[in-house]
């Protein structure tokens, strides 16, 4: 199972590099390919990885290994390693400590500690004292501390250029005669362009004495010991090692050598471990206070309030890593530049990189709209620079455009970015006045390009990539697959191959119509608006009112033969999941949704009931990758129940459906959905299989803290936020206003999970929805919470 993908990286919030211990990354492990290089429960320990992997699935790049051990001086050996015990770490987002148990003594063993600054890090080594016998000196013996830099450690030189090689360079430097290792490590992996596979990434590093690190401690030897040259590692005597410490300052840059130095002398020269571990701590602190828990309410031993701190800061913490912010700063202008995957060149301004839209836009970026705002403008700003240089906004950038997933969903997030942010003009940030707009007072310096974020998301709904000179097509998986069938039709027919999952892709397309739509009529371009959420009605076209499931289709508009409300798979018609899972994906309007199932003898919390609990069948499908078992299906019959498969996306929404299909907190739908709810949290747990499924790109945690705090963005790119059941008692957000929004609930208990009457700001609030608007304005959400539904009429 992959309990989350969950990576226990030493970072800055949304850093551009990742520092984890690397358990299983070299040797003959055949996980080593393909991403899954760090186990939580391995015993060994080949160094600190400098890693760039937002998931295991997508792999790595940039990555290089810095690690120190005990030698006689004379062994070279490329798979140095020792033995750890991950209990005995210290694991935190600012700090990580690890001991090597085997370069140890009578008194003591090897430990390494690291903490990140944003483009680089500081590594202290403290070595056991040399207590070699004079009989052990006299033969030759001398114990050696080494420090050993090794870069692209997945193995990737085999596949390498031949035009490029990764390499180590040793030298001194010229301010503090400090020793220096220097190289870089290609990109050699992955990526449509020759511009992608050609850039490389820069290290500049320097190692020193003492606690502080500022004392010269020359190496008698620098080599490679008949290891590839993308392997170097430096020597030193134990008696010059003062202390018995070494400290490592590394900066890195992927843009030219030059630029590695430069970001080393603006982040870590001359800087100390303590003062750089507490601006890391700082940083992560000012993320995580944004959200305060200050009562659990009763019911709880102290052993389960500190687990549930536990989950929480860490969902806080991994809802904070991406996107990536790769991009640097010109330290002579103080201006943003990066590396291009696009264009193959350094330009001017931020970037981001690192994330599948298909994951993040059903929660992350709401988060951050949340708590966030500031930073969820800048990332806007650092995906616009992607499509100004590509020409589309890439789905699953890493770094470059790489194909993944169904849909255009960056269409959502932009157009959520577009009807909740400011909107500049100039450099100047101002609010919409009219629609779905920003009051005024929401302007606090930060802003998005509304016109640019609704431009690339114009392109997605209305070229074709398969269109000559477009630069769509197969390159990168640009735009949407068979756009013109789907518009000809209102679904994507099965005729259609570029565009398999027919089903589920149709349904992100429409999603993402009617989020453009709004956006584009918030920004007064009425007609394409029209055009657009029109579209986004065609998703009865699926429709089987038969069988209440939405159905692969042909052009001629007959059903495919066959149905099994079971299969999983793109053959069948649908994405990482079945007919079941996608039986209710039109969280933009879950109003005519129940309409409709009702207008055909069916109720949509009726059948959201039966998904709760009949079990949680599923049949391989066709189409090559849901031929056999995927973690997925194993884990919503382990992890999850019934046919909610809350260990990966695509059912995410099902049971906010039901409350969205109801038109008061207390009503029927709503309560029932108020126990499911709150019992799906009982799949969280506070150590390292913390999540039930794919912890992608800080999605699930986003899932959860909503879950927590009794919200949730069902259609990210309205106006409003779902109302659900509080874990809490008393929870403090603070959104960036005067005041902060509370979210108390009386009479909370884990046995007490139905809301009996909900107050906003001191007034009887009766629906289901709240708007963004009013939440950021801070206020008191108030729930009364009880063991039983309160009593309602029937719907």
């Amino acid at each position: 199972m992959s309990r989350g993908n969950v990576l226990p990286e030493t970072q800055m919030p949304w850093g551009f590099n990742g520092f984890a211990p690397e358990t299983d990354g070299t040797g003959s492990d055949p996980h080593s390919r393909s991403g899954f290089w760090f186990y939580s429960r391995s015993f060994r320990f080949f160094g600190m990885r400098l890693t760039h992997q937002p998931s295991p699935w997508c792999e790595d790049y940039g990555s290089m290994r810095f690690f120190a051990y005990l030698t006689d001086g004379n062994m070279g050996d490329s798979n140095s390693a020792s033995a750890y015990d991950p209990a005995s770490s210290t694991w935190l987002p600012y700090y990580q400590k690890h001991t090597m148990n085997a370069y140890c003594n009578a008194e003591s063993c090897l430990t390494l500690e690291v903490t990140a600054t944003e483009h680089g890090a500081i590594m202290r080594f403290k070595f056991p004292k040399d207590t070699s016998t004079s009989a052990a000196a006299d033969a030759g013996w001398k114990t050696t501390r080494r420090v050993e830099a090794i870069m692209n450690t997945k193995l990737s030189l085999e596949k390498g250029l031949p035009w490029i090689n990764d390499t180590v360079q040793h030298g001194t430097s010229g301010t503090d005669g400090l020793a220096v290792l220097t190289g870089h490590t290609t990109r050699t992996d992955q990526g449509p362009s020759a511009s992608e596979m050609r850039f490389a990434h820069y290290f500049y590093a320097t190692v020193g004495g003492g606690q502080d690190g500022m004392q010269p401690a020359q190496p008698f030897r620098f080599g490679h010991e008949g290891l590839d040259i993308g392997t170097g590692f430096l020597d030193f005597h134990s008696e010059d090692v003062d202390d018995d410490t070494l400290v490592l300052r590394v900066a890195t840059s992927m843009i030219s050598p030059a630029q590695a130095q430069a970001n080393h002398a603006a982040e870590v020269q001359g800087v100390s471990f303590e003062s750089a571990m507490e601006a890391n701590k700082a940083a992560w602190h000012d993320v995580t206070s944004r959200m305060t828990i200050n009562d659990l309410g009763p019911g709880y031993t102290d052993q389960q309030a500190e687990a549930w701190r536990t989950i929480v800061y860490s969902s806080m913490y991994r809802a904070a890593k991406y996107p990536r912010k790769l991009w640097e700063i010109d330290h002579a202008t103080g201006k943003a530049i990066h590396w291009s995957p696009d264009t193959g060149k350094q330009e001017d301004g931020v970037f981001s990189t690192d994330q599948g839209f298909w994951d993040a836009y059903r929660t992350t970026y709401s988060w951050l709209a949340l708590l966030f705002p500031e930073r969820f403008a800048e990332s806007m700003q650092g995906w616009l620079m992607r499509f100004e240089e590509s020409g589309w906004v890439p789905q699953w950038a890493h770094p470059g455009s790489n194909g993944g997933m169904t849909g255009t969903m960056s269409d959502v997030t932009f157009s959520e970015a577009i009807i909740k942010l400011p909107h500049c003009v100039g450099s100047s940030p101002i609010s919409a006045t009219h629609g779905l707009g920003v009051p005024a007072a929401r302007a606090k310096g930060y802003c998005v390009n509304a016109t640019g974020l609704l431009a690339a998301s114009m392109r997605n709904a209305m070229v074709d990539p398969r269109i000559p000179g477009s630069q769509g097509g197969n390159s990168g998986g640009n735009g949407r697959a068979c756009l013109n069938e789907y518009i000809e039709h209102g679904y994507i027919p099965l005729e259609c191959k570029d565009g398999s999952a027919q089903v589920s892709r149709s349904m992100n397309y429409w999603h993402s119509d009617w989020a453009i739509g709004n956006a584009a009529r918030l920004l007064n371009r009425s007609s394409e608006a029209e055009i657009l959420l029109k579209r986004s009605q065609k998703w009865t076209t699926l429709f089987d009112p038969k069988l209440a499931h939405f159905r692969p289709k042909y052009a001629n508009g007959t059903f495919q033969d066959g149905f099994d409300e079971f299969a999983w798979g793109p053959g069948p018609g649908y994405t990482e999941a079945g007919p079941w899972q996608y039986r209710f994906e039109v969280p933009y309007d879950p109003i005519a949704l129940q309409t409709t199932l009702k207008a055909n003898g069916f109720d949509g919390c009726d059948l959201v009931q039966r998904a709760n609990t009949i079990s949680s069948a599923f049949h391989f499908g066709s189409g090559g990758q849901y031929s056999s078992l995927i973690h997925e299906m194993t884990e919503m019959g382990v992890n999850a129940w019934g046919q909610w498969e809350l260990n990966n996306q695509p059912v995410w929404a099902l049971q906010h459906m039901q409350v969205a299909f109801d038109s008061s907190v207390t009503g029927k739908c709503a309560t029932q959905a108020q126990q499911w709810l709150r019992r799906s949290n009982s799949m969280l747990r506070a150590d390292d299989a913390m999540y039930p499924g794919d912890e992608d790109n800080g999605s699930m945690g986003a899932w959860f803290l909503f879950n927590m705090v009794g919200l949730y963005p069902l259609s990210p790119a309205s106006d409003s936020y779902v109302v659900g059941s509080p874990l809490f008692a008393n929870v403090t957000l603070d959104v960036g206003a005067p005041r902060p929004l509370v979210i108390a609930a009386s009479n909370q208990s884990p046995d007490n999970v139905y809301v009996q009457s909900l107050e906003w700001n001191g007034e009887r609030f009766d629906g289901v929805t709240i708007k963004y608007d009013e939440l950021m304005q801070g206020g008191i959400l108030h729930f009364v919470m009880g063991k039983e539904p309160p009593v309602h009429d029937e719907l």
